[in-house]
C-alpha cells in the first residue's frame, strides 16, 4: 500500500511538521530564509518542463520536501520571542520594576488567596513615556474588594515585577516553564492589590473575543445562580466552557482512571456530537438531501454559535474548523476515509499555520490521533461486528469510536499519564451518552428553566457514582507504567505496521512487527535491568518540605510528604525507578559505598563527628551554619540546602562555605541534588 497515493496531503504535511519540530528543538535561523526561497524557486521552475523524466520529479520532490522543511523552521522562529520586535521582553525583564498598561483577556480563575489574571501587554512604561507592545503575561493578584471587580476586557496599570516561571526542578518532573513558553508565555507576577489601577479607557480587546468572553461570563454566571449542586456547577462549567478549576482532585481523578476524562474538555468530541446532532435536526427540514449548502451553513453556524458560548477556547475552535472542513469535503468529494484523512492533515496545517507551537500541544496531539484512528479503524471494525439493529448500531458505535480512539492515542496516554484505564470502553458506553445529556440540559438550564436542575443532578449524581466504581488500582486502571519516549516510538511504529497487516493480510509486514517487537523487548530489559541495580541518594526540591530519598537497587527508603506533592514532583522520578518496593519513614544518616550522607535539622543540638567522615550534610528545617562546625568538618564536605529553609538562613549557609571554600549546592536555585552509585 503506497500510503503517499492514497493520502497525497501527507506527503505535504510530514515535512512541514518536521520543519516545526526541528525549528522548536534545535538554533536553526542561518540562511533558512535564502534556503527556503531557493528551493521554492527550484521546485517552481521545473514543474514547467515538459517532459518530466523521473529524475527531475524526484529532484522536484526533493526540494518541495527542503521547502516545506525550511518553510515550517520559518515559522517558528517567527514566532520566537526575540524575533518579535515589540515583544514587552524587549523593554524590560524579569527582576525590574515594571508598569505595564494591560489588558484582561481570559475569565479570571479564583485560587485560595489570589486570583489568577491572563493579561495581554498593551505597553510598557520606558523611562519616562509607554512603548507599544505585545505579548502575554500571568498575574496573581491578592484578594481584595477592589480585585473582584476587575472584568474581562478591563484595561488595568500594573505596578510588578515579572518572574520567570520555574524550570523542573526535580527529576522528571512536569516542565511547567516549558508548558507556559508553548503558549506564548514567558513571564509571571505576583500584584498586591494596591499595586494596579483599572483605566477607564476603551477597550482594546476584540470585539469578538470579548463579547465570547462575556457569553462564557454568562454561561458561568447562570450556573452558579441556578438550583444545581456544587459539584453538578462544577461538570457543566466544564462541559459548556470548558472551565474545569472547580472539579475537585478527587473527582477529576475518578474521571480520568476511568478513561473518560477527555469529556471534561470541551473537544472534539463534544463539536462531532453537536455536529451529527445539527445535522440531524436540519434532515427533518431537507429530507431528500436536496440542499447540501444550506445544510453546512446551517451547521457552521450552530457549532460557531457552540464557540462562542465556550469563549472560543482553543480546543473548540480547532475542532470547529475541523468539521468545517469536514463539511466542505461532504459536498465536493466523495466519503472516501481517505478524503476524509487527507481533510484532516489539511485542517492540522491550517491550524499550525496560525500556531506552530500547537504541534507540540497534548491536546492537539490527541484530537488529531482520535479523530485519525476513528476514521481508519471504525470501518475496519465494522466489518467484524455488523449491527443487527439500531439499538445494536447505537452501541456497536459508541463501543468502536472508544476502541479506535483509544488505540490511535495510547502512545500518548501511556507517555503523558503513565496509566491505562482498563475499563475504558464500558465507561465510555455510559460516560459519553450520559455527558452528552447533561450538555443539553445545561444548554436548556441557560433560558431560566430552573426545574431542568432537579434533573442535572440526578445525571450528575449517577454519573459520578458510577465512574467511581473504577477509581481503583487493583481492578479500575493500570498506574505509574514505565513508558518513555523510546517506547511511545517503539509503540507508534508498531501500531502502524500491524494495522498494514491486517489490511493486506501481509506475511512480510507481520515479520517486521515481530521483529520490531522483539529490539522493543531488548530495549526495555536494558533499560529494566538499569533502573532496577542503580543505587542512588535523592535530595528533592519541595518548598516548605524536606523530602530524600535513598534507593537501594530494587528498594527506597522516603521521608514522609502528602499525594498532593508526591505525584506532581516525585511520581514520575520513582516510575522511572520501575516498581521499587517503597517504605516511607524517618532518617538521618546514610552510608552508601563509603559515601556517608548527614542529615541536620533546625530541631538538632549540638553535633559531634567523632568516627563520621560524612561525605555530604543535607541542612533541613533552618539548621543554622556556624562557622565553628564548619571547622570540625572534613575539607571538601558537599553542603546541601533543601527547600524546607528559609531564604535568611541560605544566604547564611552559602556565605560560611564561600568562606571556607565547602562546594554548596541550594536545591532552590539548582534543582535536586542526585547522587547515583
Amino acid at each position: 500500500m503506497n500510503v503517499f497515493k492514497s493520502i497525497p496531503f501527507l506527503r505535504i504535511f510530514l515535512p512541514f511538521a518536521m520543519g516545526i519540530l526541528l525549528g522548536l528543538f534545535f538554533l536553526i535561523e542561518k540562511a533558512i530564509n535564502q534556503v527556503a526561497l531557493l528551493s521554492f524557486l527550484l521546485a517552481f521552475t521545473l514543474m514547467f518542463f515538459e517532459n518530466q523524466q523521473r529524475i527531475v520529479r524526484v529532484i522536484f520532490m526533493i526540494l518541495t520536501d527542503v521547502f516545506l522543511i525550511s518553510y515550517g523552521i520559518l515559522l517558528v522562529n517567527s514566532n520566537k520571542v526575540q524575533n518579535i520586535a515589540n515583544h514587552y521582553s524587549h523593554f524590560t525583564g524579569s527582576g525590574i520594576n515594571s508598569q505595564l498598561l494591560v489588558t484582561v483577556n481570559e475569565l479570571p480563575v479564583e485560587k485560595e488567596k489570589t486570583i489568577k489574571f491572563i493579561l495581554k501587554v498593551n505597553a510598557v512604561k520606558v523611562k519616562e513615556q509607554f512603548l507599544a507592545s505585545s505579548g502575554e503575561v500571568i498575574a496573581y493578584i491578592r484578594k481584595s474588594d477592589k480585585v473582584n471587580k476587575v472584568k474581562v476586557g478591563d484595561d488595568l496599570l500594573l505596578q510588578t515585577k515579572l518572574v520567570e516561571p520555574d524550570p523542573p526542578m526535580n527529576p522528571h518532573e512536569f516542565d511547567h516553564k516549558r508548558s507556559l513558553e508553548l503558549k506564548h508565555i514567558q513571564h509571571i507576577c505576583f500584584v498586591d492589590s494596591n499595586s494596579f489601577e483599572v483605566l477607564s479607557d476603551s477597550k482594546r480587546i476584540s470585539s469578538l473575543w470579548y463579547y465570547g468572553l462575556k457569553a462564557k461570563e454568562y454561561v458561568l454566571s447562570v450556573l452558579h445562580s441556578s438550583d444545581l449542586s456544587p459539584v453538578s456547577i462544577a461538570v457543566c462549567s466544564a462541559l459548556l466552557t470548558g472551565y474545569d478549576d472547580e472539579i475537585d482532585r478527587e473527582l477529576m481523578n475518578a474521571f480520568s482512571h476511568s478513561g473518560t476524562l477527555h469529556v471534561l474538555s470541551v473537544s472534539g468530541l463534544h463539536v462531532g456530537l453537536f455536529y451529527f446532532l445539527f445535522s440531524f435536526l436540519f434532515g427533518f427540514v431537507d429530507r431528500k438531501k436536496r440542499f447540501p449548502l444550506l445544510q453546512f451553513t446551517f451547521v457552521t453556524m450552530g457549532l460557531w454559535m457552540l464557540a462562542l458560548i465556550t469563549g472560543f477556547s482553543a480546543p473548540i475552535v480547532r475542532a470547529v474548523l475541523m468539521f468545517n472542513l469536514f463539511g466542505v469535503g461532504k459536498i465536493f468529494f466523495t466519503g472516501n476515509p481517505k478524503n476524509t484523512i487527507n481533510l484532516l492533515f489539511v485542517s492540522a496545517f491550517v491550524m499550525l499555520n496560525f500556531d506552530p507551537n500547537l504541534i507540540l500541544d497534548i491536546g492537539f496531539q490527541l484530537s488529531y490521533c482520535a479523530l485519525l484512528g476513528m476514521i481508519y479503524f471504525i470501518p475496519k471494525f465494522e466489518k467484524l461486528w455488523p449491527a443487527e439493529n439500531r439499538i445494536h448500531l447505537l452501541i456497536r458505535g459508541s463501543v468502536l469510536t472508544s476502541i479506535a480512539a483509544t488505540i490511535s492515542t495510547l502512545p500518548f496516554t501511556l507517555f503523558y499519564f503513565k496509566q491505562f484505564p482498563i475499563w475504558f470502553a464500558l465507561s465510555n458506553l455510559i460516560v459519553v451518552p450520559a455527558t452528552f445529556l447533561i450538555m443539553i440540559l445545561a444548554f436548556l438550564l441557560l433560558f431560566k428553566l430552573k426545574f431542568i436542575s432537579t434533573f442535572i443532578n440526578a445525571v450528575v449524581y449517577l454519573l459520578t457514582e458510577f465512574i467511581t466504581l473504577f477509581n481503583h488500582p487493583e481492578f479500575g486502571y493500570l498506574d505509574s507504567i514505565d513508558f518513555d519516549l523510546k517506547d511511545a516510538f517503539f509503540m507508534s511504529l508498531f501500531l502502524l505496521l500491524i494495522s498494514i497487516c491486517f489490511y493486506r493480510r501481509s506475511f512480510r509486514y507481520a515479520v517486521l512487527s515481530f521483529v520490531l517487537v522483539f529490539f522493543w523487548e531488548v530495549n526495555s530489559i536494558i533499560i529494566s535491568y538499569h533502573a532496577k541495580n542503580n543505587c542512588s541518594v535523592t535530595v528533592y526540591q519541595i518548598k516548605k518540605n524536606s523530602v530524600s530519598a535513598v534507593k537501594n537497587k530494587t528498594e527506597v527508603i522516603m521521608q514522609a510528604i502528602d499525594s498532593i506533592h508526591y505525584d506532581y514532583h516525585l511520581k514520575r522520578h520513582f516510575i522511572s525507578f520501575n516498581h521499587p518496593d517503597v517504605e516511607v519513614r524517618d532518617f538521618n544518616y546514610v552510608n552508601f559505598k563509603r559515601k556517608e550522607f548527614l542529615y541536620l535539622t533546625g530541631e538538632g543540638k549540638t553535633l559531634s563527628f567523632q568516627g563520621v567522615k560524612p561525605f555530604a550534610l543535607i541542612l533541613s528545617q533552618n539548621f543554622q551554619l556556624t562557622e565553628e562546625l564548619v571547622q570540625k568538618l572534613p575539607e571538601n564536605v558537599l553542603i546541601i540546602s533543601d527547600g524546607s529553609n528559609d531564604r535568611r538562613t541560605k544566604i547564611n549557609s552559602r556565605r560560611i562555605c564561600s568562606k571556607f571554600g565547602l562546594p554548596y549546592h541550594d536545591t532552590a536555585k539548582e534543582g535536586a541534588y542526585e547522587k547515583i552509585f
